[in-house]
């Protein structure tokens, strides 16, 4: 028998006038909320076993240190249901997110650099 649960959370970001993710141009800054971004999940499993979550989120881009945060995030909150291959991250690529959400420079290139406060948002 499976057990099948979803969620649906608001990515509470504050404009601060940092450029959004995806445009390449650091003249478009983010000064105020609009639209909501959410992230959306679904979790299917069974009592005996691990459980796989699929994730996705209103963003630009999945990051290395998005995945690799919401994994330590998810097992510390799940324990041993959580099993990081069974993790499915994924974006719907809006130009509208938030910047400096990973360790790569050019994803941070307009933002400018990595904003802990928006991966954190994120996770």
């Amino acid at each position: 028998m499976f057990e099948i649960g979803w969620g649906l959370a608001e990515i509470d970001v504050s404009a601060q006038g940092y450029a959004m993710n995806g445009y390449g141009m650091s003249n478009h800054q983010a000064r105020e909320t609009r639209t909501p971004l959410f992230a959306r999940a679904l979790v299917i499993g069974g009592e005996s076993q691990r459980r796989v979550v699929l994730c996705c989120l209103d963003m630009a881009v999945v990051t290395h240190a998005m995945r690799e945060a919401a994994c330590r995030s998810l097992a510390a909150l799940m324990g041993d249901q959580f099993w990081s291959e069974g993790f499915v991250l994924m974006c719907t690529h809006t130009h509208s997110s938030p910047g400096g959400c990973g360790h790569e420079a050019m994803y941070n290139f307009v933002t400018p650099g990595f904003v802990q406060e928006h991966l954190d948002a994120v996770v």
